[in-house]
């Protein structure tokens, strides 16, 4: 998932859907292309991103986000329920505001955020969301829970991250369990399209979660956003399993700014409704 990861240079590196083919471009070919849908075709959504990265410095548990303090257990073999929210590549924990704030509004709490440090050697990072997955645990069995279920909201990356930790994670926190996962315009599904050489240094890692979906596609109830603007991934690679109720398009968003989209917001919120009622 980094942005030249394929070379500076064009190379024999291609990609192929549909009979198309996409040769792997030069490095000024990758920054116009990045320059051009992320900055000038999503510059609301910059700005958005620059806007809230100064409020969260302010103030990060703002709309109730990143709770201090936990609510002890009201009785005996009682359930925390908790939503983690991962950021995407390039992105900051704040761009969840706007969400956080609807999740308030709606009196969904025990919500967080979780911060994806990505390197060369773990383009796919767990250290982060297990780490957190296991304070969080702790601080809720401190205060009387039997054990705590997660739900999981990550954009691009972060429903990557979410993805190989549910169906691929090896560390698995005791006593902590994830049975729903929003994707918000993750590449759950490697499909070459102009930018794959974006993500052709994880495309093994995306296959790899992708297989083990397919293998048990109900380890985790699964919903998938999608940005009807989107040139970075293409739609087939996030609505991967062609249910409808668990699949929407948000009309007029790119990659990037989906994850401000009010219309992907009141979906996230809704499925999030259901799962607290099962």
């Amino acid at each position: 998932m980094r942005f030249f990861s394929v070379g500076s240079e064009s190379s024999s590196v291609t990609g192929t859907t549909r009979g198309q083919s996409f040769s792997a471009p030069t490095k000024f070919e990758k920054i116009w292309d990045i320059v051009s849908e992320c900055i000038f075709k999503e510059f609301g959504s910059v700005l958005r991103n620059v806007l809230y990265r100064a409020v969260f410095w302010i103030d990060p548990h703002k709309y109730d986000l990143n709770p201090i303090k936990v609510k002890a257990a009201d009785k005996v073999n009682q359930t925390a329920n908790v939503v983690l929210l991962l950021h995407g590549d390039g992105a900051h924990q704040s761009c969840f505001f706007p969400l956080a704030k609807k999740f308030s509004d709606a009196g969904i709490r025990n919500v967080y955020t979780v911060s994806i440090k990505q390197s060369d050697d773990d383009p796919i990072p767990l250290t982060s969301l297990v780490t957190h997955i296991e304070e969080i645990t702790k601080k809720y069995l401190d205060n009387g829970y039997s054990d705590v279920q997660y739900a999981l909201v990550g954009h691009s990356l972060g429903a990557l991250v979410s993805a190989k930790y549910i169906w691929r994670g090896e560390h698995h926190v005791d006593k902590a369990g994830v049975s729903m996962m929003i994707s918000i315009a993750g590449r759950l599904k490697y499909v070459a399209n102009r930018f794959f050489w974006f993500c052709d240094d994880v495309k093994s890692e995306i296959e790899e979660t992708y297989r083990k979906i397919c293998e048990d596609p109900d380890k985790a109830t699964l919903y998938m956003i999608w940005g009807s603007k989107d040139a970075i991934v293409p739609k087939q690679s996030v609505h991967i399993q062609g249910e409808n109720s668990r699949e929407i398009t948000v009309k007029g968003w790119g990659h990037g700014g989906v994850v401000f989209a009010p219309d992907a917001h009141n979906s996230v919120v809704s499925w999030t409704k259901d799962w607290l009622k099962s």
